[in-house]
């Protein structure tokens, strides 16, 4: 297969190949179903159980580890074998749904040359039917590993290496196929790096970092050094590593070895002769170092500051992982045990451009596990029909629902080829480039048929375009600085007045949630959720009747939009913008002051499903068109109930539609063409308003 990225759609295809190549890939599409009971049903690798465990066996049942009842809770584990040098590879079905395992993630090949873990035997055995063989693991690797399982006090360790029948190509496949899961599953998921701390003053920079300590200026050139012999380090090249850091997350931990005479400070752990911390230390270590550089400015060489920033950003950004939502997992109340980030394709690509791996099919598998896909490609036959990587790449996210690839956020110019939704002539998947707003978008069911893609969505029809009241601009003029919260303040109470008031609760619904997330203070509970708490819905006038003492009339509104709570911000809407809170709104504002807000309300294909009532419940920034209905049409995604949360954007993810096909006549589903525009949006629909079918062509 041909990593074919540098070459644009319009280079490679023709819209009848393009047809030609979905329908074939199509009829290799495979389910996960057989994997994930692979990855719940491991080999493991772990001390030879010919011998008596220790009387101290017990303590496996005392670990984080084992806290859950397991069939591997009785055996002996690497912390009390009596030996460490001969081990065995446990049978598949033996430990079901064991997820006391380190799965370990490492670069191939390991420089054999390393230094192994302290007081590692001179050889490692491994226990078979046929006798005695050696391990397939390079000593080095396989020796720090079981140092960390040892002190984990966790009874098996999982090498790709030696858990997966190598000789069995199917065996090969869906381990390839599930190795994101194996990760996500471990309870102790391990990168070994090959780099080595030489200096105390290395190890107690890291520390430092690690604890959030003070760095003194002149420690910096220091720093400098070591976050690049961090960053040499061959675990941030592989595309195999991107793939389980990302499944695993930030419950990773990364070993880092150390000369052993170092004095160690506890916060690097407890095995001899390696650093030990979490790949979430590491990320919050970044930040610590990027603020600890900020501060000294204008007392540090400019020359070395851009280099600690470039690197420091370069490390923070060689996995996909978002900290905020792991925090927020940890921080609720009921934290999900199986909690995964995910990536969408174009992300997936973005990380995986830079980084290398032998086999260009495998990179397929990695895309596929790093954004969890349900469906994947079969790679031994898409290989032997001679398919390029792009293609395929475009296919495996279209038919798991993923649009990342699509005109919704690459943002290139350029016709598409076969389908208003195909690839786009001028695109190559090298260009493709990280977005802030780059998320989760996936339509399901997406399968191609001969209309195109079949799926459920939503359409609605952009009928009134108010004209936005000028006393809320004038009051803005008057006010001498540009007010959103005066923006939104007026635009609500126009809406209200005009008994528009599913477009008023969307409006707020939405600002609410993109301004200030779930955001709360010592002063007052969540932001009220709901227009007829804040405002009359009859007269318009402000009837907040909250506790908080700085919120007591229509004049203390912008209050809700203050950081802190406390004080005026003079900001302007063009200041503002630039803020993560306000960016998500930018094309709102646009269309405020432009004198226009385009509204819309729910359509269906049968005519029927839509309550009554519904209204005018959708707000878009579609350009207003005197020889046309507008109308829009968005696939039902997982974003339908978390396009409000904060970091949800500014991406476009709507397209505008035409209907000239009328409806397929046999099945009866609204054909929908997009026109080669999406918009903006915000929406309401009720519960009972299902998404219907269509064929998106």
């Amino acid at each position: 297969m041909n990593l074919d990225v540098d070459k644009t759609f319009g280079e490679l295809y023709q819209s009848d190949d393009v047809v030609k190549a979905l329908k074939e890939l199509q009829q290799c599409l495979k389910t996960r179903d057989e994997a994930r009971q692979w990855a719940r049903n491991l080999s493991f690798l772990g001390p030879a159980a010919d011998h008596p465990a220790h009387s101290d066996s017990d303590e496996a049942h005392d670990s984080a580890s084992s806290s859950v009842l397991c069939l591997c809770s009785g055996r002996i584990g690497f912390h009390n074998a009596p030996t460490r040098d001969v081990l065995e590879v446990t049978h598949a079905f033996d430990f079901p749904n064991c997820r006391n395992y380190v799965a370990v993630s490492w670069t191939w090949p390991s420089d054999e040359d390393a230094h192994v873990a302290v007081r590692a035997p001179a050889r490692y055995l491994v226990k078979t039917n046929d006798g005695l063989r050696d391990c397939n693991v390079p000593r080095n690797i396989l020796s720090r590993a079981i140092s960390y399982a040892a002190q984990y006090i966790v009874p098996f360790i999982w090498f790709d290496r030696e858990c997966i029948v190598q000789e069995e190509p199917s065996q090969q496949w869906l381990g390839i196929q599930s190795m994101d899961i194996v990760y996500q599953r471990s309870s102790h998921p391990l990168g070994i790096l090959q780099t080595r701390i030489n200096t105390q003053a290395q190890l107690d920079l890291l520390a430092r970092m690690v604890e959030g300590q003070h760095i003194p200026p002149t420690d910096l050139p220091a720093l400098l050094e070591l976050l690049q012999l961090i960053e040499q380090d061959k675990f941030f090249t592989r595309a195999w590593t991107l793939q389980e850091s990302t499944s695993a997350g930030f419950d990773m931990r990364l070993l880092i070895q150390h000369e052993p005479n170092l004095t160690k400070p506890e916060t690097l752990g407890f095995i001899e002769g390696e650093a030990d911390f979490s790949l979430y230390e590491f990320y919050l270590a970044m930040s610590f170092a990027y603020a600890q550089v900020s501060i000294y400015d204008d007392e540090i060489d400019s020359q070395l500051q851009t280099q600690l920033y470039r690197t420091i950003d370069r490390l923070s950004s060689y996995m996909p992982l978002d900290g905020e939502k792991y925090e927020e997992n940890l921080d609720s109340s009921e934290p999900d045990p199986d909690y995964r980030q995910v990536c969408n394709a174009a992300q997936a690509l973005i990380y995986l451009k830079p980084r290398m791996n032998s086999h260009v099919s495998d990179r397929l598998a990695i895309m596929g596990n790093m954004c969890h896909y349900t469906l994947r490609l079969d790679t031994n036959e898409i290989v032997s029909n001679g398919y390029g990587f792009s293609i395929c790449a475009f296919a495996l996210a279209i038919f798991n629902g993923d649009l990342s690839l699509t005109r919704f956020s690459n943002g290139v110019d350029g016709e598409c080829l076969a389908y208003s939704w195909g690839p786009q002539q001028n695109l190559s998947l090298a260009q493709l480039d990280w977005r802030e707003d780059s998320e989760l978008v996936r339509a399901s069911p997406a399968k191609l048929h001969e209309k195109g893609l079949l799926l459920r969505g939503w359409l609605w029809k952009v009928d009134k375009f108010l004209a936005v009241d000028p006393s809320i601009l004038q009051c803005l003029e008057t006010s001498g600085k540009n007010d959103p919260t005066a923006l939104v303040r007026g635009l609500l109470k126009q809406l209200m007045r005009e008994k528009l008031l599913y477009a008023a609760q969307v409006l707020w619904y939405f600002t609410r949630h993109s301004v200030f997330g779930t955001w709360e203070t010592s002063d007052h509970d969540k932001i009220p959720a709901n227009l007829e708490d804040i405002f009359d819905l009859d007269t318009g006038n402000f009837a907040y009747c909250g506790d908080d003492k700085w919120v007591r009339s229509e004049a203390d509104y912008r209050f809700f939009f203050e950081e802190t709570g406390t004080g005026l911000d003079s900001s302007t809407i063009d200041h503002r913008e630039t803020a993560r809170r306000w960016k998500s709104n930018e094309w709102l504002w646009t269309m405020i002051l432009q004198g226009t807000l385009p509204l819309g309300h729910r359509v269906s294909s049968t005519g029927v499903g839509i309550p009554p009532d519904a209204g005018l419940s959708a707000i878009f920034d579609v350009q207003q068109s005197s020889g046309s209905t507008q109308y829009v049409f968005l696939p039902s995604t997982i974003l339908d109930t978390q396009l409000a949360y904060r970091r949800h954007k500014n991406t476009a993810i709507f397209w505008v539609v035409d209907l000239n096909d009328g409806k397929d006549s046999e099945t009866g589903c609204m054909v929908v063409r997009g026109t080669g525009q999406m918009c903006h949006g915000y929406f309401q629909v009720a519960e009972a308003d299902k998404p219907e079918l269509f064929f998106f062509t």
